[in-house]
């Protein structure tokens, strides 16, 4: 803030995910890292159209669209300026024309370097602000953070949550026990229909509604007051390495550049619209599509799209609001949201990202011998549904580093077991068991609701009537919690 000059200067991280939000009205221009501060300031009140559809439908707010109309989201690797006779000017420092100009550039050298620059990165930081604390759970990114902390020496505490009984803790104890770590296992997930109306109201606050009531535990577990904030480590945006909606959508990289961008977009915004009006999804998928195309007109190759749209829509805008979610119990550092990890990703030739290859090289290059430790998803979960044959001759040549057939063996030999091993459902559908009167008293106590032009209201009722059983009721407790959260905060404001 310039008081002499009347200036505000406004520096965004690469992606973006510690949000700044503007409002623009005439000749006034309001800026804050709060949507409700400037709703308040400026009296807004209505529901963004597309960024509800948006929530509804892929579980975020994306683009650069908020739940509040005409609040909008800035953009990352940016210096932004406004001055008091209204003049705006950006300057990127990271355009997003870098990383699409990385396509297949990869270089052997890239590994030793990313791995020289997070294992320093990780040893300053601890030097000011340790010890750490760190997840640990059985997948790939808590791996590679495990790895650079184990061998720099870095003092950290590592948390697992979950049942005893879960992969994630079973192979994260089985590390930690390991490697001597400090290791905690937390299970709260009972406590929060206890303290659901508390946490549930700040879960809304601290987030402006963009965080989904499915993670309402996270509120709940919360301490009133801390005395020294932690830094905590997060693995967030590791999968910006591993072709994530390849697998997650069972896209082939052999598709056409057509085919590709009309695939994604159709899969990524579901066709399943129970509880929803149809024109909800046609909102989602023209903004879902818009994005798309910038990520085009920015030197993407269609190919690259899909893991363009995971860095810079829902790494940016998913995690950043959850980001937000922890702020009040702790800092935080993200190292696979850094320049160096993420050009890294974008150089490394696909199916090489599939099959995680730039996880293991880090663990390898770090230590190698995590690497004998089982994951808690084989390599069928992470591929995308297409001949195995085919993924080991795209992938396998003739140099192949040890990890890889190591990888290999364990997804077979778990492959079998995962497939005999029932599950009862998200603890979250307890949830929605165990507040459904609740959540029904908010969504319906609001008869005249903007909402109800994206929820279909008949739908909505009858699925969470009293006399439709809760197993028909459980395929569909993470859209409820959707719509909830959407009529909770509309119910705060």
């Amino acid at each position: 803030m310039d008081f002499q000059d009347l200036q505000i200067e406004v520096l965004t991280d690469p992606l973006g995910m510690e949000q700044v939000y503007t409002y623009h009205r005439g000749s006034t221009i309001v800026v804050s890292n709060s949507v409700l501060l400037i709703q308040r300031t400026c009296g807004l009140t209505a529901i963004d159209e597309v960024g509800a559809s948006l929530f509804l439908l892929l579980g975020w707010v994306g683009g650069d669209r908020t739940l509040r109309e005409s609040v909008h989201v800035l953009p990352g690797g940016y210096v932004h300026r406004w001055k008091y006779n209204g003049s705006r000017t950006s300057v990127a420092y990271w355009p997003r024309t870098s990383p699409a100009e990385l396509s297949q550039c990869w270089e052997e050298s890239r590994t030793v370097e990313l791995t020289h620059r997070l294992t320093t990165t990780l040893h300053n930081l601890s030097n000011c602000f340790a010890p750490f604390g760190c997840d640990l759970t059985g997948g790939r990114d808590s791996r590679v953070l495990a790895a650079a902390l184990i061998a720099r020496g870095i003092p950290a505490t590592f948390n697992t949550g979950g049942s005893e009984e879960s992969p994630d803790v079973q192979i994260a104890t089985a590390i930690a026990k390991a490697f001597h770590l400090p290791h905690h296992v937390n299970n709260r997930q009972e406590l929060v229909t206890d303290c659901w109306d508390e946490g549930v109201r700040r879960l809304i606050r601290q987030n402006d509604g963009m965080v989904n009531l499915w993670q309402v535990a996270n509120s709940i577990a919360q301490p009133q007051s801390v005395e020294n904030l932690p830094l905590w480590l997060w693995g967030v945006g590791g999968e910006i390495a591993r072709g994530f909606y390849y697998s997650g959508l069972n896209l082939s990289p052999t598709f056409g550049n057509s085919q590709i961008l009309r695939t994604f977009c159709s899969r990524l915004v579901a066709k399943d619209t129970e509880l929803l009006k149809g024109e909800t999804r046609q909102l989602a998928l023209q903004s879902v599509s818009e994005t798309c195309q910038g990520f085009l007109n920015d030197g993407f190759e269609p190919l690259q799209v899909p893991q363009a749209f995971y860095a810079f829509d829902r790494v940016r805008r998913w995690a950043g609001a959850n980001f937000r979610k922890a702020a009040p119990i702790c800092d935080m550092f993200t190292p696979f949201c850094t320049i160096p990890f993420i050009e890294s990703a974008f150089a490394m030739p696909l199916h090489d990202q599939i099959t995680g290859r730039l996880h293991n090289e880090l663990i390898n290059a770090m230590e190698p011998s995590l690497l004998d430790f089982p994951y808690n998803k084989p390599l069928s979960a992470m591929v995308p549904k297409r001949s195995i044959r085919r993924v080991v001759a795209d992938t396998v040549r003739e140099a192949a580093p040890r990890w890889l057939f190591r990888f290999l063996r364990y997804s077979a030999s778990q492959l079998q077991q995962n497939k005999s091993q029932g599950g009862k459902g998200p603890v979250q559908a307890e949830w929605v068991e165990a507040k459904r009167e609740a959540i029904l008293d908010v969504c319906l106590g609001q008869h005249s609701s903007v909402l109800w032009n994206y929820v279909d209201r008949r739908s909505f009722e009858k699925i969470m009537s009293s006399q439709t059983p809760a197993e028909i009721r459980r395929p569909y407790c993470a859209r409820i919690l959707s719509i909830a959260t959407l009529f909770h905060y509309e119910a705060e404001h």
